[in-house]
């Protein structure tokens, strides 16, 4: 009788189990994100402006007016009084299988998103100076109107076009969202349950970034390169000329307006990941040709590097969920001297960056915990230990591929308008103005770009001999409590025999610049991409032209 018992008593925890399994699975069946696009209404009966509503001081982004919520092209008229420009934004979305949404009714123009964007751009007149902002989003993302990085990017595009209003060229600023189904559920990640049933899915929205990497946004990224060099053929041939012939003064000298479209590609996590896989191939390409480009100039005896051939100004990965082991082609490429023969001798400015915060959890403990089990039968030959770390740790955690620190140095004011920082052991100072801060003002300041392009450039475009490292990426002052203080975001490399002007930067940062995976949102990251973008407006750095004198 007690063996009876006890076989009722294991029955009945076993249909516990299973009730309790099987209502586990109905309710993430239930609770699984479909596969819709949120964007495919490509025309709106009468003109709407999808200025975000409220900027509040605490960075919180309102959302737009409802009727925005599935336009395929959302267009802002401003807002001055929060520091808003006029923006378009195009929105392109793909399937899990990384393909555009079918051509069927109850998808809209949903299939037409790609067409939709580069007509609109086609459509600009020649003579206006365009700048295009792409943004892939990562895990727990989509794009619906109401999600954070959608409002995120929609901010960061009005405020990048109230730069633009304020520089020389007034290039009018069209932003790229690029969507995918990065939340795996319908549940609110933004709460402690909805985001921790939506950690679950990290390795189907993983595989599901892959295969989006490998799709149709290539196709994209293609046409929006080959747009920018027809509208900058003009630049190109400017550039070209200035590094040929050491006497040949560009046109372009100090106004940067003859490059007519600028390309900016900015990924986040997992949308780093789609971003890095989608366009390495074309990134070792172009270092590729980079190298055997310097080997045959320096066999014909000519002393600059010759023009970079590049994806867009500048490609940027933030926190991106990509192995160490992907990224290792092109830093090899990149860092490869071949005993002299292909060593980058001249500065350019970066073709790729990739920031990580060292407390990302995402990409710092779970994507390595993740990568051991998937890479458990992996076999490495002899003396590969480099490999294996690489094959389990992402591009900024991996210690072997990093190459910068990124750091952040405030410093209480004396009696002075000037910044002072120590570039080097033994603490030594070099002064540098500091622009103050207006309030409202969203003009951007290039001084300490200024300063670096100048060093360069009389070093005969070399920045290993320029003394222009470690590097201040933005200086300004601030006042606060106790009086004015110095700000500085400082690039520092970590091997001093580190090439600085190889293209390719690695870098690690942390608070408070960036503070954990998702702080897009941060000041002090976004004075640093800011930085970034002012060095794609150039021509090549270390042209040879006349030097104004200068600090």
């Amino acid at each position: 009788m007690s063996k009876a018992i006890a076989r009722s008593g294991m029955e009945g925890h076993l249909r516990t189990l299973v009730t309790a399994a099987c209502l586990g699975v109905l309710l993430l069946a239930a609770g699984c994100a479909r596969i819709v696009p949120y964007r495919t209404q490509a025309t709106s009966a009468s003109p709407i402006d999808c200025t975000p509503q409220v900027v509040s001081d605490s960075g919180k982004q309102d959302a737009v007016d409802s009727q925005c919520d599935r336009l395929i092209a959302e267009h802002a008229a401003g807002r001055r009084d929060v520091g808003l420009g006029p923006y378009d934004l195009n929105f392109i979305e793909f399937d899990d299988q990384g393909l555009p949404f079918p051509a069927i009714p109850q998808f809209g123009d949903a299939s037409r998103q790609i067409d939709l964007t580069l007509d609109s751009l086609r459509q600009s007149p020649l003579e206006q100076p365009t700048s295009i902002v792409v943004f892939v989003h990562g895990w727990k993302h989509t794009a619906q109107s109401s999600d954070e990085n959608v409002r995120w990017f929609r901010i960061l595009l009005g405020q990048l076009s109230a730069i633009e209003a304020q520089s020389t060229c007034r290039m009018k600023v069209v932003g790229a969202y690029v969507g995918w189904r990065g939340a795996g559920t319908r549940f609110d990640p933004t709460n402690l349950i909805g985001d921790g049933i939506e950690s679950t899915t990290f390795w189907s929205r993983k595989n599901a970034a892959d295969r989006v990497a490998k799709g149709s946004i290539r196709e994209l990224f293609g046409r929006l390169r080959s747009f920018q060099d027809a509208r900058n053929v003009a630049w190109k041939k400017e550039v070209e000329n200035a590094i040929n012939d050491p006497d040949y003064i560009s046109e372009i000298g100090g106004d940067h307006c003859t490059k007519k479209v600028r390309l900016t590609i900015v990924g986040h996590s997992f949308g780093g990941l789609i971003v890095y896989s989608a366009l390495s191939p074309s990134l070792v390409r172009d270092m590729t040709d980079l190298k055997e480009n310097i080997r045959r100039r320096k066999d014909e005896g000519l002393q600059h590097d010759p023009p970079f051939s590049r994806e867009g100004d500048v490609v940027i990965a933030i926190n991106p969920a990509v192995e160490a082991a992907v990224f290792a082609p092109l830093h090899r490429i990149a860092f490869d001297e071949k005993d002299g023969s292909e060593r980058v001798g001249s500065y350019h400015s970066p073709v790729f960056v990739s920031i990580t915060s060292t407390n990302d959890k995402a990409t710092g403990k779970a994507f390595p915990i993740a990568r051991f089990f998937s890479t458990l039968f992996h076999r490495y030959p002899k003396g590969a230990g480099v490999e294996r770390v690489a094959a389990r740790q992402t591009i900024g955690h991996d210690a072997d591929y990093v190459d910068y620190d990124l750091t952040y140095d405030q410093q209480k004011l004396k009696a002075t308008s000037y910044l002072t920082l120590s570039p080097v052991e033994d603490g030594g100072w070099i002064t540098q103005k500091i622009v103050r801060e207006k309030d409202g003002s969203q003009a951007l300041d290039w001084g300490d770009l200024d300063v670096f392009v100048r060093k360069v450039r009389r070093a005969s475009g070399d920045a290993n001999t320029a003394g222009v490292y470690p590097r201040v990426m933005s200086a300004w002052k601030t006042e606060g409590h106790g009086g004015e203080f110095r700000n500085a975001l400082i690039l520092t490399p970590r091997n001093k025999a580190l090439n600085v002007n190889v293209p390719v930067w690695n870098v690690s940062t942390g608070k408070p610049i960036v503070d954990g995976h998702s702080d897009l949102g941060n000041p002090l990251l976004k004075r640093f991409l800011l930085q970034l973008y002012g060095e794609g407006v150039r021509p090549e750095i270390a042209r040879m032209v006349s030097i104004p004198e200068g600090p």
